[in-house]
Formats: structure tokens, sequence, C-alpha cells
């Protein structure tokens, strides 16, 4: 076997971590072994780590309470609910900004077609969009969808009264204000749109 000359390591020569770093740096044989040896022995360790932990003989994964579509509408109201309350204390104390309008009527349109969504019978196609509802689905001849649509309009009436003054003053742009006169037609067109629908419904009760 042909010795070696002094201070060299094979080592340095096989493995391709410590070919550059060999040429590189200066390092003593000592060293390059032990950082060599350390490197060989966490890679076990490594992949040990890695691999996933089985699970516990005897325990089974929880199961996901199943929910109904009137529940997730349930909880979306109650989101829209709480963020409406939000948004009427920044307009009572006057603090409104260009960007509340549109929040504001998202979340009036969100509780709307919420409210629309529960008050339909189960046999009936549902919806949470208001459009969809006076365009296509049945009116009722309850009072709650009815008074939804009203609640929306006074809303965006309230909007619309709030904003007067500051376009009047200048601290609001036109194009800004008449995106809430467009918001407060759209809710007065869906209030009548939705009382036409129920006078021209037919009677239940047929003549005799």
């Amino acid at each position: 076997m042909k010795p070696t000359r002094p201070g060299f390591n094979p080592f340095t020569v096989c493995h391709p971590l410590f070919q550059e770093s060999s040429r590189n740096m200066r390092l003593s044989p000592r060293l390059v072994t032990f950082a060599a040896l350390t490197v060989v022995g966490i890679q076990p360790w490594l992949a040990s780590a890695q691999e996933p932990v089985p699970a516990t003989p005897g325990t089974a994964p929880q199961a996901v309470p199943a929910r109904t579509a009137r529940d997730v509408a349930q909880e979306r109201r109650e989101l829209a609910k709480r963020s409406l309350a939000i948004l009427d204390n920044t307009l009572d104390r006057g603090a409104a900004t260009a960007s509340f309008i549109q929040d504001y009527y998202f979340w009036s349109v969100r509780h709307t077609g919420c409210e629309i969504f529960l008050s339909l019978p189960s046999d009936q196609p549902g919806t949470m969009v208001p459009e969809i509802y006076l365009a296509s689905l049945k009116p009722l001849a309850g009072p709650e969808i009815q008074e939804s649509l009203r609640h929306h309009l006074e809303r965006m009436r309230a909007l619309e009264i709030r904003y007067r003054r500051l376009e009047e003053q200048g601290i609001l742009s036109p194009l800004d204000y008449q995106r809430i006169l467009d918001h407060r037609i759209e809710a007065e067109s869906w209030v009548l749109r939705e009382q036409a629908r129920r006078e021209n419904q037919p009677s239940q009760n047929p003549k005799p």
C-alpha cells in the first residue's frame, strides 16, 4: 500500500462536502476529520427526526360537526350584524371616510341577503343575493323579506343624508356621492319590485 504524504486526509478527496473547503482553507487534518465525522454522524439523526410520528393506537380523529347551509347563513348574518353595528357607531361620530361607503353598502347587502335566504322555504331554491331573489324566485307572503329590504333602504338613505353635507362642503368628491345615490336608488328599486311582485301575485283562493 502506497503511503500517504504527511498532512493528507483521503476523506477530503472522497467527500464532495470538503473538497472545496480543503482547497480554500488551511485546515489541520484533525479538524477536517472531526468535521467529517460530525456530518456523517448527524445525517442519520436528521433522517430519523423527519420521520412522521405514528398515531397513538386507539385514538380516532374527531369528526367535524355537520353544518347546513342555514347554519352558514346564520353565522354570516351575525357577522354582518356586528359589522354594521361598528359602522353605525362610526357614522354617528361623523368619522366616516370615502372607503366607509363601500364597507357600509357591502355589509348592508350581506345582511339583507342572509335575511332573504333564512326566510325562504326549504322547498324553494335558496340564494343570498337580493337581485337573484327578485328576478328568479317567487315572492313570499310573509313580511320578513320585505322588511329586510326596507331596512337596507333606510341604511342607504342615512348614508345619503350623512354624506350630502360632506359633498356640499367639498370634503367628499362628487363621484363618491354619486355612488351613494346609486346605492340608495338600487335599494329603493328592490323595495318597489318586491311590492309589485306581491301585488301581481295571483290569489291563492280561487273564485267561486
